[in-house]
């Protein structure tokens, strides 16, 4: 019976503990005997609590008690999650974690560290929730050669995004009803600023390339001045907007990656994935497209994937369940040549006229006129970063009543 520590008692830490406790039963049939928690790293205490008396302020009392064979982190942040990690893999034991943050920039180190001594550092539960994305994408879709990996990989903002859709409410009112589901943190600025999701799509792509891919170099845009205006018009030309993470394998040693809110079709699968759901879509030579979708915020999902990770180490002990990545950088292709169709909102303090668009954007399309709010809104042809840019900057210089709004980007697919 292995002997489990979490570090951090927090919406995660407290959800393996509770998640542990409901499937003790399952998971005794599964390993022959129930993984048990046996200290609770907590700086807070937790009076009245179930598991109040395994709390403690100590990391050295976990890390020399020889009967806790497994850590699992989920305290969030770099230190001293980094750094506990390290110290408890050095002292032979697996490592779990839903630390996407210590996962994207150490990931590679701490593998090779866990190889060294004959442990496991595991990390399914960092990305897209109660969705088992890692294990298929390193062991069964390995087989093919993965040309793309794109999704929605934060439920915070999927939420967000839906109840702005579906509830017709303002971005702060949305944020304020994620917050009182448990689906977004205190500061939820890694959230929607997109941060979270890159750090991610890094993981994801870094386990397909076997390379490090840094994900502090790809482009990265939130949902923070997402308005009512863009969910509106959006829908009204059959769209829904989500925030995706998108990442086209170019070669075996580069990738053209990046997070932001894109419009996609209202009948496409990507879609019709709402609230706090998560989805990854991968894409193969030979495989096409395969996708997998579930929750991906809240404290039960998480800590259910984290209790896989768990099984998968202790099925293992003394072993290394292998990752193959390595610390040589991936290359991150420069975004701006991808080209794409935008959605754009401009204000227009004179006259509304749509001339004034097609005069710039010969090849605009869907012009339309809200006279309400003095604003005009057209799709651009695709067009690249640079051209848009250009494009734009000579019509808002030469027609001086202009100012952009918005400029969202269209999926092509899915």
């Amino acid at each position: 019976m292995a002997g489990i520590a979490i570090l951090g008692y927090g919406t995660v830490g407290s959800g393996v503990y509770e998640a542990l406790g409901q499937n003790r039963e399952r998971l005794k049939q599964i390993a022959g005997s129930a993984p048990y928690v046996k200290r609770i790293l907590d700086i807070r205490e937790f009076p009245g609590d179930p598991a109040a008396d395994l709390i403690t302020g100590n990391f050295n009392e976990i890390l020399n008690d020889g009967d806790i064979r497994v850590i699992v982190e989920c305290m969030g942040g770099i230190e001293p999650a980094y750094g506990y990690t390290r110290s408890a893999i050095e002292r032979g034991k697996h490592v779990i974690t839903s630390n996407k943050e210590v996962v994207s920039l150490y990931g590679p180190e701490l593998l090779a560290l866990a190889a060294k001594h004959s442990v496991s550092y595991l990390f399914d539960a960092s990305v897209a929730g109660v969705i088992p994305i890692i294990r298929p994408l390193t062991q069964i879709l390995s087989t093919d050669v993965i040309t793309e990996i794109k999704g929605i990989l934060n439920g915070t903002t999927n939420f967000i995004l839906s109840q702005m859709d579906n509830g017709k409410e303002s971005f702060e009112q949305a944020l304020k009803k994620a917050a009182a589901h448990g689906y977004a943190e205190r500061d939820p600025s890694d959230d929607i600023d997109g941060l979270d999701t890159s750090r991610k799509l890094a993981i994801l792509l870094s386990l397909t390339l076997g390379l490090h891919v840094d994900y502090r170099k790809i482009r990265t845009e939130g949902i923070r001045n997402i308005t009512e205006d863009d969910i509106h018009f959006a829908g009204r030309f059959g769209y829904t907007l989500k925030l995706l993470a998108v990442g086209k394998i170019d070669s075996s040693e580069s990738v053209t990656a990046i997070t932001a809110p894109f419009l996609v079709k209202g009948d496409s699968v990507l879609s019709a994935v709402r609230n706090a759901l998560n989805a990854v879509v991968v894409s193969g030579k030979c495989m096409d497209d395969v996708m997998m979708y579930g929750l991906g915020a809240g404290k039960l999902p998480t800590g259910a994937a984290i209790i896989s990770d768990i099984v998968y180490a202790v099925a293992h002990e003394g072993k290394n369940i292998p990752h193959i990545w390595s610390q040589e950088p991936a290359a991150i292709n420069p975004w701006e040549v991808t080209p794409y169709q935008r959605m754009v909102r401009i204000s227009c303090s004179a006259g509304l006229d749509p001339d004034i668009i097609y005069r710039h954007f010969t090849r605009a399309s869907g012009v339309i006129k809200d006279e309400s709010k003095k604003q005009l809104v057209f799709f651009t042809p695709h067009m690249t970063e640079a051209e848009f840019a250009n494009t734009l900057g000579e019509m808002t210089t030469r027609e001086n009543s202009l100012a952009l709004l918005s400029a969202i980007r269209i999926s092509e697919a899915s």
